[in-house]
């Protein structure tokens, strides 16, 4: 019995002995981060605090403007991070197709960090569709960008100008600045998924609606080849004839055209909420850039529709074979709480993806988005949907935008060709295919 007894008390000193150890037990998590235009420092923060709250755990975070050159070759080897960033340049969907990516849908529906809701609850409207496919989300967003044109106040009050809120008011303002000497639409040619996004995609739904938008996206048969979108190509030759555009504009840069309405040369540019905070520095104190959504059309069924989604630079995954996931889910969990998520808003000047994040933004130009976003009915997402899915039909949507404003196809040959692009990547089983849908505004 003694030797009995003293068993016991062996093997409850080592059972004693093994919870301490565990409950000590160090985490190193490791963060790799895409640093773009809102920087990394209040990530650094956030660490900081998180690893206060957390003794146990210690954090090393890598950044980079080019972290994907990282990764790749970490995600060849299978020497994954903890918790990444991967930023534009990572293949995130190429990552998903072949189980490197881990799923978020347990950890989106329990409960968000020291709040009393579900975490997937928390994100803004449509924040989160873009990450979703075969009934899984693997992508977390943490910024948040809402489309549309911006204008420069002082130059409409001067002229007594509002922005257009349908088609004829927009029509009466493109004949007044030409006869001012100015154009109606500057636009960064360079980069024609601006007028993919600001001009021919939001055509396209105002004409057609959500169902349209979400039929492109899904690679439906004979999308392409819709009246709404040949309709919307012929918009963009009209506005090309009149002179809306400004001339010389394929070839501008975004600064370029932005800059052409800070001088007052152009009344519209299409951009999204990064563009005011992209411009304060060369913007003067007298001038302010605000927010328009796309006018109205006659008897449109989109007309309740805004642009808004997630920031695809700035998203987040944890992969599949993190050492830590657990902990890196917490760790995201914690940096997307409300005051973490105000907190990173104030630092970055930006929208997050986290309601009520808005709050503290004091920036005219981000918040009559904002105000927009909140008068729309149906939130639909051009930024990081078949512009990150489906690069091939993409580029051939970018190419054809150009050569419409060049005069250099018919909106029947551009409908056509897309279509055949659609109809080429619908049937390579090799290319992975996300299910959309459009989203409804709370």
């Amino acid at each position: 019995m003694r030797k009995q007894i003293v068993l016991f008390l062996i093997l409850a000193v080592i059972f004693s002995f093994s919870i301490v150890v565990t409950a000590e037990e160090q985490v190193e998590l490791e963060i790799m981060a895409f640093e773009g235009g809102y920087g990394t420092n209040w990530l650094e923060d956030i660490a900081e605090s998180y690893q206060d709250k957390n003794p146990n755990v210690s954090i090393e975070i890598i950044s980079s403007p080019r972290i994907w050159e990282q990764l790749r070759p970490r995600f060849v080897s299978g020497d994954h991070p903890d918790l990444a960033s991967p930023g534009w340049g990572f293949d995130i969907w190429g990552a998903i197709a072949e189980d490197q990516v881990l799923s978020l849908n347990e950890y989106l529906e329990s409960e968000s960090y020291g709040g009393d809701e579900n975490w997937k609850d928390t994100f803004m409207p449509g924040a989160l569709d873009a990450g979703f496919y075969e009934g899984d989300y693997y992508i977390m967003p943490l910024f948040y960008n809402i489309l549309g044109w911006y204008y420069e106040e002082s130059l409409f009050e001067d002229n007594n100008w509002s922005p257009p809120s349908d088609l004829d008011e927009l029509h009466a303002l493109g004949k007044e600045a030409i006869q001012e000497g100015k154009n109606l639409f500057s636009n960064p040619g360079v980069y024609p998924y601006y007028a993919a996004w600001n001009h021919f995609l939001m055509y396209t739904a105002r004409l057609g609606g959500t169902e349209i938008i979400e039929d492109i996206m899904n690679l439906e048969p004979g999308a392409w080849e819709r009246e709404e979108v040949i309709e919307a190509a012929k918009i963009i030759i009209e506005f090309t004839d009149k002179e809306y555009f400004q001339s010389g504009h394929v070839g501008m840069d975004h600064t370029e055209a932005q800059m052409e309405v800070l001088l007052g040369n152009t009344l519209l540019v299409g951009a999204g909420t990064w563009l005011p905070n992209e411009m304060a520095e060369v913007t003067p104190d007298e001038k302010e850039l605000l927010y328009s959504p796309i006018p109205e059309f006659p008897d449109g069924k989109g007309n309740d529709i805004i642009a808004a989604s997630d920031n695809s630079a700035t998203n987040w995954i944890v992969p599949a074979e993190a050492e830590n996931p657990d902990v890196a889910i917490d760790f995201l969990k914690y940096m997307t709480s409300l005051s973490n998520a105000k907190f990173i808003a104030e630092q970055a000047n930006a929208i997050t993806a986290i309601q009520g994040s808005e709050e503290v933004i004091e920036i005219p130009g981000v918040n009559t988005a904002l105000d927009a976003l909140n008068s729309a009915e149906k939130v639909i997402n051009l930024e990081s949907t078949a512009y990150e899915w489906y690069p091939e039909l993409w580029e051939t949507l970018e190419d054809n935008l150009t050569s419409l404003f060049l005069g250099e196809i018919t909106p029947e040959e551009f409908s056509v060709e897309l279509e055949n692009v659609s109809q080429e990547t619908r049937e390579d089983d090799s290319i992975i295919k996300p299910s959309y849908s459009a989203s409804e505004t709370d």
